[in-house]
Parts: C-alpha cells; structure tokens; sequence
C-alpha cells in the first residue's frame, strides 16, 4: 500500500481515464502546469491531475500540498488564508477532498 498514491493518484497517467487506452499523447500544458493529455483511441482530453485530489483544483500542487501539511502538522485553518493567499472557503474543501478521498 503506497499512502502517497492512495491520497494524490498516480504520477503520470499511462492510460485513457474515459476508455482506458494506452495510446495517448501528450497535448500541452494547462495555465496551472498540468500536464493535458489527448486519447488517441476516444479523442477525448484529460490532464494529469484526473483521478487526484488534485483534478479540478486551480491551485498549483505545491500549494495544496502545503496547505495539507499545514492542517496536518496542527497549524490552525483561519492562518493558512494569509500565508497561501486562498479563501478559508478553499481551504476547508481541499481538507474536505483529502478527508473524502
């Protein structure tokens, strides 16, 4: 069991997440640096953050992985806002997402 990839999915995606398929191929950068993906055998895109607890987040990942750290190691939810420059409101649904998932 590996904790990491349980919490945040796999690294680099090697197949279709709408029909499975291995041909894909690269197809550019997203404006939050996701890597965006294209189906070979569906056509449809994807990015690399499908599947994650990253996927449909407009924040970097280093930022929600810091605001996970912070939550975790006892730092108090109403000081991250100022510190990561979000919304307690986006705070509390990533904490809401890692709980979930």
């Amino acid at each position: 069991m590996n904790l990491f990839k349980d919490i945040f999915g796999p690294l680099d995606k090697r197949e279709c997440v709408h029909c499975g398929s291995p041909h894909i191929v690269k197809n550019g950068k997203q404006r939050n640096g996701s890597q965006e993906y294209i189906c070979n055998n569906c056509g449809k895109r994807f990015n690399a953050r499908a599947g994650t607890l990253f996927y449909n987040k407009k924040l970097p990942n280093k930022d929600i992985v810091d605001i996970i750290y912070l939550f975790f190691t006892g730092y108090p939810i109403s000081l991250i806002p100022p510190l990561k420059k979000v919304s307690e409101t986006t705070i509390r649904s990533i904490l809401r997402d890692v709980i979930e998932h």
